[in-house]
């Protein structure tokens, strides 16, 4: 790749993505289980009236439907997923796991995040 590739695929719009990603991984530990609810509703909200990640919609400006992030990067490394299938986790098996790893620290093992409602 030409270096014009290599800023653009590590630009602004990536590093953004990426700190998104590190929140939503720790988000049990500093949101409130009910914010973690209230995002992943809006996560929800911005694929059904987008299609689409904004933030990958932004970085990509593909004509395909859904880009992902990961399947871009991790492509990029060499390491190739079935981009349907990594969707699916991305959809549906990461945020049920932030989910209820939210509500167990929480709820059943009394864990007060850092940002927690009342």
């Amino acid at each position: 790749h030409n270096t014009m590739q290599t800023h653009k695929d590590f630009g602004l719009i990536f590093w953004l993505h990426l700190a998104l990603i590190i929140a939503v991984c720790i988000s049990p530990f500093v949101l409130d289980w009910k914010i973690i609810i209230f995002f992943t509703g809006l996560y929800y909200l911005q694929l059904m009236i987008f299609g689409s990640c904004i933030l990958s919609m932004i970085e990509f400006k593909s004509g395909e439907k859904r880009k992902s992030f990961f399947h871009h990067y991790l492509a990029r490394f060499g390491f190739e997923f079935d981009q349907r299938k990594l969707l699916l986790i991305l959809d549906y098996v990461v945020p049920t796991v932030v989910i209820v790893t939210a509500l167990v620290l929480q709820l059943k093992l009394h864990y007060n995040p850092l940002l927690a409602l009342r």
